[in-house]
Parts: C-alpha cells; structure tokens; sequence
C-alpha cells in the first residue's frame, strides 16, 4: 500500500492558470523520490501542497491513510520535516543549539532530554563543534547542515526537500546530497527531494518529471535519466556521466550508462 496517494490534484495562485494541473503519484514508505522540472513547473508547488503551506483546488492527498484537510492537517504535519531553499530564512535561534532545539521546545520536549538530543543531530549532521556558534557566520552548507538537524530532531517519518541545495556552491551542494543520501542509509526515512539538480536525481529509487503543471514521466531514475531527447524537449539535461557512456558507446567501449561518475571511471 502506498505511503503518499496523490490522486488527480490541481492548484492555482489567481484561481485562473494552474500551476499543478490534475497530478497523480505514489511514493512508497521508506524510499527516496525525486521531483524534477525546470523552474516554474509547478514542482515547488507541489512540495507545498504535500504539507498543507497551500490547499488544494481539486483532488485528494492522502498521507499514511489520512487525508489531508484542515481537520488532518496538524496530525499529517507532525509526520513531515520540510527544508527550504534559502537556508537565512529558517534559523530562529541565536545559536545553533538553540535553533535545534526550537522545535523540540514546541513540541514540549523535558528539557532534561534535550541536550542529548540535540548533540547526537547535531553529530549526525557533522555540525557537533559548531553548537555554539551563530548561525550567521556559517557557510551555506553549514546552514542546511543545520535545518536538517533541526528537522530530524523531531523525529519525521518524511523529510521534504525543497530546493535544498539551489543556492549553495557546488562543494556545499555535493556535501548536502552526500548527506542526505548517507541519512537515507541509516534512518530509514522517507525523503522526497524537489530538484532541478539533474545528479541528484542519479541516486533516487524513484523519480518524477513535472513539466507545464504536469507529471510527465513516473518511474525508476535509471530508466528515465537515458531519455535524453524526451528531457531536453522539457528544458532539462542529462547526467554528465549520462553522456560520457553515450560518446564512449559510439566509439565502441560499452559501459552502463547510469552510475556515478566514480563507478563509471573503475568501468573504463
């Protein structure tokens, strides 16, 4: 049974253009999803739709068999961790300890419990020796670094990523998704990565493409990152890796086509 049902869901801003346009999916627990398009497909919508920041026009989302609506919407919102884009827009506390534990305070965690809590996120994220710094004064990945701790002290069974490594430099992008990808591993979470980071998508059990509101292809990553032709008609590239086992299959030096760069090279 699926973990996520989102059956026939329609959205708009001014009730005239939708900007998701009759979008149905499932997400099954405990996998990794993502979620690509180029920028105004809809995707980011969506990510906001699947945790009530905007209701729905028409269909039904349904979540661990509870459906979304404004008499689930705390109940589904307790199950689900959300990290944005901008990672200045989400530190509330003066340290980072005590941005960790602002949403264990509001979930009236003991405070005796707390510090312990907070060191082994913290630990969890690589972020131990910074508790005391000031937000500020972090780099970008080390600001995500922070609001993944923060949202996985809460214990989600759903992490949502919301373009969570668009802003950041290439170094901060590769550590947040070796990061992500490394608490997949070992927390068995559910995690749905909206991204137009074509890599990224390299390491999900399961992708989306959003394309003019619409999903328009559903299925496993490796089979829909080879259809170069059909992603750069929507705007979208291909894996760099993608590419390289394309030109060397030309030259008659068969490889699989999707790997990592890495396992691609032991390859050659």
């Amino acid at each position: 049974m699926s973990y996520i049902k989102v059956r026939d869901v329609s959205f708009s801003y001014d009730q005239e253009v939708d900007v998701v346009k009759n979008v149905s999916f499932d997400v099954q627990k405990g996998t990794y999803t993502c979620i690509i398009g180029h920028n105004g497909s809809g995707k980011s919508s969506l990510a906001k739709l699947l945790i009530g920041l905007l209701m729905k026009k028409e269909g039904s989302i349904i979540i661990d068999n509870d459906e979304l609506s404004q008499d689930s919407i705390d109940r589904i919102r307790s199950k689900i961790g959300i990290v944005f884009q901008n990672p200045d827009n989400q530190f509330i506390g003066a340290t980072v300890r005590d941005d960790i534990a602002f949403g264990l305070e509001n979930r009236q965690v003991d405070p005796s419990e707390m510090d312990e809590i907070i060191e082994y996120y913290a630990n969890k994220v690589n972020m131990i020796d910074y508790l005391d710094h000031e937000p500020s004064r972090l780099s970008g990945g080390q600001k995500q670094r922070v609001a993944i701790a923060g949202i996985l002290a809460m214990k989600p069974d759903i992490l949502i990523l919301d373009e969570a490594t668009s802003m950041l430099d290439p170094k901060g992008k590769r550590e947040i998704n070796e990061l992500v990808q490394e608490l997949f591993k070992q927390e068995e979470m559910t995690i749905i990565s909206i991204t137009h980071d074509i890599e990224e998508a390299l390491y999900c059990d399961h992708l989306l493409v959003m394309n003019e509101a619409k999903i328009q292809m559903d299925g496993l990553a490796k089979d829909i990152l080879v259809l170069q032709e059909e992603l750069t008609n929507m705007a979208l590239d291909v894996p760099f890796n993608v590419k390289v086992s394309k030109a060397l299959l030309e030259v008659g030096i068969e490889v699989d086509e999707l790997y990592s760069l890495e396992k691609l090279v032991e390859q050659i």
